[in-house]
């Protein structure tokens, strides 16, 4: 029994054993009692009262919880700000204490913690304990459902307090283990044909990690197991086009080759002249220059160059390289926001005959046929005049840089 008890302290009823729900949505639950955050008169009176349970091993100072809770802004007493919100915390929680018998928040000495005799059961402690069992293997894979562990994960830690900063490092923890669970478990799920779940899991999976080309391979075999091919291949699209966009790079060995395995078994028989055509044909065109991946971009390059001494045709290449306008680099999130302006701006000042695509995170790169240098150097001029106009504050600064299709020359057997 713990020694410091508050003062007027009814005796417990019985063993306390209080369900605590921190992976989604907040709540305590006890014996059909459910005290849900959305009842909570603040977010602040839900964060002070998971703070005391995610430290329940210890009684918190009350100089941390004011900064680490804060009170409010320009609160000119914080500790009575703080009395506050535990009043709160303790009206908020009253409908358990009850049925237990304890009061599960407790004082001493001017510090506040959860009462060590109330026990409790956190999802975020199964969960880590069945991950943790997954992978080392002492229970063996057999000996755990991979659904019920992954079904924990209802959301991101106390994912209505994601702005709070103490939150921050457990979400991104919880998220990096809820990832590598589903990579884990897409054996077990395979194996016990469960692959309906096992696409459910992956695309969970890739919605907080979008480049982990591993849940897109899951989900193409996934898919492929389910019938349906034409389903996985939608999905090495739609991350070969994320990863040519976003990063200018494109999918690794390991998912290109599973990629043109599933084209092979699903698109294995010959195709009719029509199936062709409508495979060739470019679908959404909006008009404007053409946007492809670098390595298109690069098959391009070496088409024109092999045909630039029969044609004799000006070919000129452009890049256009954004940094930053201050001493400061760009940050990710305004660089992304940049690049996204400038291709748009490319695009449209282009023609439909002209070939853009992504070299780099900072750098785009365009074909321009059949113009000669100073019209190709007028192109370049105008697509930075338009950028600066049309995003004139803009932290991105656009350079652009101009040279000729070096032709290729046959070589001599």
């Amino acid at each position: 029994m713990a020694s410091w008890q508050n003062e007027g302290e009814v005796i417990l009823k019985e063993e306390a054993e209080i369900e605590v729900r921190m992976l989604g949505e907040f709540s305590l639950s006890y014996k059909g009692t459910v005290i849900s955050g959305k009842g909570a008169r603040t977010s602040r009176t839900v964060s002070l009262l998971a703070y005391l349970i995610c430290h329940r091993e210890r009684i918190v100072p009350v100089s941390e919880l004011i900064r680490i809770k804060g009170t409010g802004k320009d609160n000119s007493a914080p500790v009575a700000a703080l009395r506050t919100m535990l009043c709160r915390v303790r009206h908020m929680i009253s409908p358990i204490e009850e049925q237990v018998g304890r009061a599960l928040v407790i004082t001493k000495d001017s510090r506040y913690g959860w009462n060590p005799e109330c026990a409790v059961s956190l999802d975020t402690d199964r969960f880590e304990a069945m991950y943790r069992g997954l992978v080392s293997g002492t229970e063996g894979t057999d000996g755990i459902d991979c659904t019920q562990m992954l079904d924990l994960y209802r959301g991101d830690f106390l994912q209505n307090l994601a702005d709070e900063q103490w939150t921050e490092p457990l979400t991104a923890y919880y998220r990096e283990i809820y990832i590598s669970a589903v990579q884990q478990s897409m054996p077990w799920l395979m194996g016990k044909g469960l692959v309906r779940e096992a696409i459910r899991y992956c695309q969970n999976g890739i919605a907080m990690s979008p480049y982990c080309e591993v849940l897109y391979r899951w989900q193409m075999k996934a898919c492929l197991a389910c019938g349906e091919g034409e389903n996985a291949i939608e999905v090495y699209e739609r991350l070969r086009l994320m990863l040519y966009e976003d990063l200018g790079v494109t999918p690794g060995e390991e998912t290109q080759s599973l990629y043109h395995e599933i084209v092979s078994r699903v698109r294995g028989g010959s195709l009719t002249i029509d199936q062709i055509r409508e495979q060739l044909q470019e679908h959404g065109y909006a008009g404007g220059a053409m946007m492809c991946d670098y390595t298109t971009f690069q098959l391009f390059y070496q088409v024109e160059a092999r045909a630039a001494l029969r044609r004799g045709d000006a070919v000129h290449i452009g890049v256009f390289s954004l940094s930053s306008r201050s001493k400061e680099p760009l940050t990710p999130r305004a660089l992304h926001k940049a690049m996204e302006q400038m291709r748009t701006q490319i695009c449209t000042s282009l023609r439909t005959g002209d070939i853009v695509a992504c070299c780099s995170p900072s750098q785009y790169i365009i074909m321009l046929v059949q113009a000669n240098y100073e019209n190709s150097q007028t192109v370049c001029e105008r697509v930075e005049r338009r950028f600066y106009c049309e995003y004139p504050r803009s932290p991105a600064r656009v350079k652009s840089t101009l040279f000729s299709l070096s032709p290729t020359f046959m070589e001599k057997q």
